[in-house]
């Protein structure tokens, strides 16, 4: 799978709009065809659809991830799939719908089960967050071998890193069990380029917050889809900053080594 072969069709779903559109404008960009279940604005659907060559490779679909046969029917014929479920509410976490845990749990096993079942797909890139790696007080550093706390998540009422730890587990088990060839992503607080962290109260880990432009990290699923050895979980942050919003290098607490060493 790669950008010269043009052929290649690849679909993204997911909510995340966000994400999703920089994600169809990078696959577009780079010559492939593009099946987009990711529910669109008119302004970004606009900005798409006016790109060179998306009259003819951008299909607008859709998709319910909680329905099987839609979501098996949408990704019929495609070469890669790339996931992009909505990322937790930085402001919110502690609203978080405790019901929407089973909504995603479902929907991201819905995913994995029907790129396993296909005939075409050879990859399935599944966006997580760094919230299913960081919520852990047994660990000095951070990386991908980490795993977010579960019980230090419901007694702390953490309900969107709860929910995004149990699916990613469950996304691992399912394609473990099905020999599919899954890779994600952990990316950090996505922002755009120019973003505003002013009155975030979320902090991940010990006042410092850790993110990432959604540029970057849209190329990043590019990397994983084509890369044959891209493999198991990569995080992937910009920039660290701390509760006075001064910026902070701390590689003693994350590191990027492992998708840098993918990329270079």
């Amino acid at each position: 799978m790669g950008a010269e072969d043009t052929v290649d069709l690849v679909c993204v779903t997911g909510s995340w709009e966000l994400m999703g559109s920089s994600i169809v404008k990078l696959l577009l960009e780079r010559g492939y065809s593009v099946r987009c279940g990711v529910h669109l604005s008119s302004e970004e659907l606009s900005q798409l659809q006016s790109l060179p060559g998306a009259a003819q490779r951008l299909h607008l679909v859709s998709v319910d991830v909680l329905n099987y046969k839609s979501l098996a029917k949408t990704i019929r014929g495609c070469s890669g799939v790339i996931h992009s479920p909505a990322p937790h509410d930085m402001n919110g976490m502690r609203d978080y719908p405790a019901d929407m845990i089973e909504y995603e749990i479902k929907g991201v096993l819905n995913v994995v089960e029907a790129c396993a079942n296909s005939e075409t797909v050879r990859r399935l890139v599944l966006t997580s967050c760094l919230s299913t790696i960081v919520y852990t007080q047994e660990e000095t550093s951070l990386d991908e071998k980490c795993w977010t706390n579960l019980d230090f998540c419901r007694e702390n009422k953490l309900w969107s890193p709860l929910s995004k730890t149990l699916a990613e587990r469950a996304a691992w088990a399912l394609a473990l069990d099905k020999g599919l060839d899954m890779v994600v992503l952990n990316p950090a607080t996505v922002v755009s380029r120019d973003p505003s962290i002013q009155g975030v109260r979320e902090l991940h880990r010990d006042e410092v917050l850790a993110y990432a432009h959604v540029e970057e990290v849209a190329s990043a699923h590019l990397v994983a889809l084509e890369k044959p050895n891209a493999v198991g979980r990569y995080i992937c942050f910009g920039d660290i900053v701390t509760g006075s919003n001064v910026k902070k290098s701390n590689e003693q607490i994350l590191s990027n080594k492992k998708l840098s060493a993918l990329v270079y």
